[in-house]
């Protein structure tokens, strides 16, 4: 009887229990602190919005929170934590019973920041990291891309919208990663998890997008093409174009680009963006290291079509007493 309770205490003492650390200002919140913290959600996505973590609090423990206070929150199981969110305290929304804390990530200061500023003879990695510099956030990686005798900035859209446009006509990702860094570039997926249906798999849901065109034209303005890139000024009569993909096309206009080499780049790029077309969302125990730009390999699903390869650009951590440590993971998948 004796051997049963100590496999019994082994068994109990082999779990792993989710755990978390989160300091907002001058405050901080563990798992083994009695604090009243009912519960933290956080979310990472690729484009807008941006990043974002929300915690709930029980009212009456005279806590005092200023805004701009940093945050940071680190999520595990037991001693083995994840840094899940940087950024600072945005709002607090006052309740009868609970107060909630509202933080913005590192992507808020691209989003605040409006600026005038032309480019001259630049990449459009050059030109990213550029923007993050004027807005105060650091760049993890930044691709070269396309290459623009001219680019113009202007205070119409904010420097984080700058980005996504450009990052469009590359057919890059952008995002601000877990520490607080621009990711300006190419799909990479050099971190990679495995989720299997009856294992990892708790739930999951199949969205596929039907396709109106098979190929892309991308015109541009200027004779750079021609003549060469210092002439992009002048007027002309040539085409500047570019195409990529069948014959049912989606005809786009886009005056940034000044040579026909851009114009194909960006028509490839636009066409790719199309193909992704099927979106998988899955909801996971609680796992802080899977992270956007990471790549997920799913398998073990009867729909055959649900397997396979995909690229991870949204994440969804929640932690309270209720349903526990959970992940919901948003996925894409291309042509294979």
């Amino acid at each position: 009887r004796r051997a049963g309770r100590d496999d019994h205490q082994r068994g109990r003492r082999s779990v792993n229990r989710p755990s978390f650390e989160l300091k907002v200002g001058k405050e901080e919140f563990k798992k083994d602190r009695e604090n009243g913290l009912l519960g933290i959600g956080v979310t990472r996505t690729m484009g807008l919005p941006i990043e974002c973590m929300s915690a709930t609090i029980s009212a009456g423990h005279g806590l005092r929170f200023g805004k701009d206070d940093g945050a940071v929150l680190k999520l595990g199981y037991d001693d083995d934590l994840e840094e899940a969110f940087t950024g600072s305290l945005d709002s607090t929304v006052h309740g009868m019973s609970v107060l909630t804390l509202n933080a913005v990530g590192m992507s808020a200061k691209l989003l605040d920041m409006r600026i005038n500023k032309v480019f001259m003879s630049q990449t459009a990695g050059e030109i990213a990291e550029s923007l993050a510099g004027e807005a105060g956030v650091q760049v993890e990686r930044a691709d070269s891309g396309i290459s623009f005798p001219v680019y113009i900035i202007d205070d119409r859209s904010s420097c984080y919208e700058h980005l996504l446009m450009l990052a469009r006509r590359c057919g890059y990702d952008v995002y601000v990663n877990d520490g607080g860094k621009l990711v300006f570039g190419k799909f990479e997926g050099k971190s990679k998890h495995r989720f299997e249906y009856g294992k990892q798999v708790l739930g999951a849901r199949l969205v596929e997008e039907l396709t109106t065109y098979e190929g892309v034209k991308t015109y541009g303005e200027s004779p750079s093409s021609s003549k060469g890139s210092d002439t992009y000024h002048w007027l002309t009569k040539d085409e500047v174009l570019g195409s990529a993909g069948g014959e049912r096309v989606l005809i786009k206009t886009d005056y940034a680009l000044k040579s026909r080499e851009s114009a194909e780049e960006a028509a490839k790029a636009h066409l790719g963006a199309r193909e992704y077309r099927r979106h998988l969302e899955l909801e996971i125990a609680g796992d802080p290291k899977v992270r956007i730009g990471d790549a997920a390999e799913v398998d073990g699903f009867e729909k055959d079509e649900v397997n396979g390869k995909y690229e991870i650009i949204e994440v969804r951590h929640t932690l309270d007493k209720r349903t526990g440590f959970r992940s919901r993971v948003g996925c894409r998948r291309g042509p294979e």
